[in-house]
């Protein structure tokens, strides 16, 4: 680090915005004057010099996440059409979001199944299912369902 040996465990206390270079050395010839330190190979970490001009460079390939964590699913509104004046009610279904259900569980075979109201309008909706499975592999599903109207 900056022409000092350093045990490369050590190297995580550096801050990535303080590096100004890094180099990996392999050739023999360039590793002579690390005597038998050098024998595998050597990182050349060089920090700034604290002299930067100008705004900081915006890095491409650096990302900044904030995770949500853990969040409490709250039910979705479904509209209920159990009687026969709901189902004969002159106000249009326009929903765009038709139905989400945060919890869907499969059977002992692996199936599961859900119902849900579509909206008035003839359309095609894309259906996305996605989760996890309990020894942690990603489920992700997308597909279409036609809607006609009778």
């Amino acid at each position: 680090l900056d022409g000092v040996p350093m045990e490369i465990d050590n190297l995580e206390m550096i801050n990535v915005n303080d590096v100004a270079q890094v180099d990996v050395l392999k050739n023999a010839s360039n590793l002579a004057i690390f005597g038998s330190r050098g024998a595998n190979g050597v990182i050349v970490v060089f920090t700034k010099d604290g002299k930067t001009t100008g705004p900081p460079k915006k890095q491409f390939n650096v990302r900044i996440a904030t995770p949500l964590g853990f969040q409490k699913p709250v039910e979705f509104y479904a509209p209920k059409y159990d009687t026969p004046k709901a189902k004969a009610s002159a106000t249009p279904d326009l929903r765009t979001t038709i139905h989400w259900q945060p919890n869907v569980e499969t059977d002992s075979e692996g199936k599961a199944s859900f119902d849900f109201y579509t909206a008035d309008s003839e359309t095609t909706y894309t259906v996305v299912i996605e989760g996890l499975t309990f020894d942690g592999k990603i489920i992700y599903q997308k597909g279409k369902v036609n809607k006609r109207t009778r």
